[in-house]
């Protein structure tokens, strides 16, 4: 037992596969704009502000929704580890670059899904290509939305015809903004290969 954990064990001895694993997370344009800090029974993520991408991104939306990812892989990797999580949102309001603390409480066997979710990390992949035109299941949507409602978010399908158009024609309006702004286009050079 290791002074300072709060239930016996320690995790910075898989310091780097918790790291290792958290890096696998989607972010704009793979900026990873997050550091972490492994401690005896938790794992700090905080924001890297050197990572930010001010001008695809100015409000730093998209960086936190991929810091939330991030967060989401070390739940799962420090579950994995046979470990009750608890998940802290801005614990220190005096430390605002510390954006959650993922906290192993207690001993207790990985549920099944988080080592399934777990194995299949490494083969996440961006898919740019368009979708097909079939409908997604009805039971995959179920899973999907109970999935969302866990980790505290909402899902919402669209699927009305003027919807689709609109958010279409949103992202055509936006992209071609974005084609057209040099201060875009050198940030972009910056962080992504030919």
């Amino acid at each position: 037992m290791t002074a300072g954990a709060g239930y016996g064990t320690d995790i910075r001895g898989a310091a780097a596969d918790i790291v290792g694993t958290a890096r696998w997370a989607p972010s704009l344009h793979n900026a990873q704009p997050w550091a972490f800090r492994v401690g005896a029974d938790h794992v700090d993520v905080l924001l890297d502000r050197s990572r930010l991408l001010p001008v695809a991104d100015p409000r730093g939306r998209q960086a936190i929704i991929g810091i939330g990812a991030a967060v989401k892989l070390v739940e799962l990797k420090v579950s994995s580890m046979d470990n009750e999580v608890r998940l802290e949102r801005w614990p220190q309001p005096a430390e605002p670059e510390l954006v959650a603390r993922v906290r192993a409480t207690r001993a207790r066997t990985a549920p099944d899904l988080d080592r399934h979710l777990l194995a299949t990390v490494a083969s996440r992949r961006t898919v740019r290509t368009p979708f097909g035109p079939e409908d997604v299941p009805v039971p995959l949507r179920v899973a999907w939305r109970d999935a969302a409602e866990s980790d505290g978010a909402d899902l919402r399908w669209v699927e009305g015809p003027g919807e689709r158009i609109g958010v279409a024609a949103l992202v055509a309006a936006a992209e071609r903004l974005q084609q057209r702004d040099p201060a875009y286009l050198a940030e972009l050079d910056r962080w992504t290969s030919p």
